[in-house]
């Protein structure tokens, strides 16, 4: 990984300004970009651990798209089991030591 991503990362839930979607994902915790994004095999271990997502960045270690509309934002948290599974989720990636072992 890039030398500003060591140890300076943190789980994020991400609304755009108008709520038309939201993201979760990994992030650095200044919440700006790096020069050089992480490394593929990171990315790889990543997506073995927690599932398909969006690709890395110089912002984001891992994000995927959960609602992509207002409507579908709206209605995401109007369930709640899909409040429940997204709890459960951030729950698992804090817990996680084989994803805390990726991320020294």
């Amino acid at each position: 990984m890039s030398e500003g991503w060591k140890k300076k990362y943190c789980i994020s839930i991400v609304f755009d300004e108008e709520y038309e979607f939201f993201f979760l994902g990994i992030e650095n915790t200044q919440s700006v970009e790096y020069n050089g994004p992480i490394t593929d095999s990171v990315h790889k271990l990543l997506k073995k651990e927690l599932g398909e997502s969006d690709g890395p960045s110089n912002h984001w270690l891992y994000s995927v798209y959960i609602a992509e509309d207002r409507k579908n934002v709206m209605d995401y948290f109007s369930e709640v089991k899909n409040v429940t599974a997204l709890s459960e989720r951030i729950i698992h990636m804090a817990k996680n030591q084989k994803l805390r072992e990726i991320l020294q």
